[in-house]
């Protein structure tokens, strides 16, 4: 009949490590009671997963990790998890500026410079000079990330943009008037690796 996913009477079907297991289904008490540091995890643990599912597509390309079970959504979760909250009690935050949107080995040199431009734009610039040896191609796909708290929003440039650009213009207006967060990083040309993305900031997006 092949393994079991799911649950079926008092049983869990799953896989571990390629093979089909069956655990018991835990029984929990109608009134349990959590610990304060149960309670405190589950706050963080919601906290982060309503922050990154926003992000989702971006995390499975960007966080590969050749596990099977664990893809990229899953380990940026981790690392977000391990980096990124920020409180010793609650309620807990998110550190912006230690958030990983991506982690690979592609060199990024210098971070872009960042400045609000007239009709809602956002324009990044940045340097390239290649040389040999370094693990980065002039075709890399240079990408930017933006993040409005206030609406819980992420918006990402557009897959066009290339490392030998050396600049990238992103039309904001679904943010006017906001302060957002920016992110950016690398992928290469067929989507297979990823640079550690790196934090620009803030900025305010502006008509003017």
């Amino acid at each position: 009949m092949g393994g079991i996913s799911g649950k079926t009477g008092p049983l869990i079907g799953s896989s571990w490590k390629g093979k089909a297991v069956l655990r018991a289904k835990p029984v929990y008490k109608k009134n349990r009671a959590f610990t304060q540091l149960q309670l405190n995890q589950q706050e963080k643990f919601k906290l982060m997963r309503n922050f990154l599912i926003g992000i989702e597509y971006l995390l499975l390309l960007a966080f590969k990790t050749g596990n099977k079970q664990r893809n990229g959504f899953h380990e940026a979760f981790s690392v977000n998890m391990r980096e990124a909250i920020a409180g010793e009690v609650s309620p807990f935050r998110i550190n912006y500026s230690n958030i990983r949107l991506s982690n690979g080995s592609i060199t990024v040199l210098q971070p872009p410079v960042m400045m609000a431009e007239p009709g809602n734009k956002v324009k990044l610039v940045w340097s390239h000079p290649l040389q040999i040896g370094m693990n980065a191609s002039d075709v890399d796909k240079a990408i930017a990330v933006f993040y409005a708290e206030t609406d819980n929003l992420f918006l990402m440039s557009s897959f066009d943009n290339r490392r030998q650009d050396g600049e990238l213009l992103f039309d904001a207006t679904l943010f006017t008037g906001k302060e957002v967060h920016v992110w950016f990083l690398y992928l290469s040309d067929n989507e297979a690796k990823a640079s550690k993305s790196q934090y620009l900031g803030r900025v305010m997006v502006t008509a003017l």
